[in-house]
């Protein structure tokens, strides 16, 4: 089974706009390479983000941070996060 296939799968279920991007693409597509991580892009509006991380949540992945839903759907949080506190992504991990 594919490494990250529950993540997919869970995604899909829950109805997740996404796109997956960077090494886990380039697998589906047929390039012989490895990766140790998953990079997903996500749309963000607020339903999609609350779908999105209460997807995780049940297969076990949390926020390397301690953010909350309700920080991470408000624009401003995130855009104060990037200019105040250089954050390019989201890292999720696995418990």
């Amino acid at each position: 089974m594919f490494y990250y296939e529950d993540v997919l799968r869970t995604l899909n279920k829950a109805k997740v706009d996404y796109v997956v991007f960077g090494g886990v693409a380039a697998i589906i597509y047929g390039v012989h390479r490895s990766t140790m991580d998953i990079n997903i892009m996500i749309d963000l509006s607020s339903h999609n983000i609350e779908k999105f991380f209460k997807a995780l949540l049940t297969i076990g992945y949390y926020p390397k941070v301690p953010i909350t839903v309700d920080q991470f759907k408000d624009p401003q949080v995130r855009k104060s996060w990037i200019k105040d506190k250089n954050m390019k992504v989201l890292s999720f991990y696995n418990k």
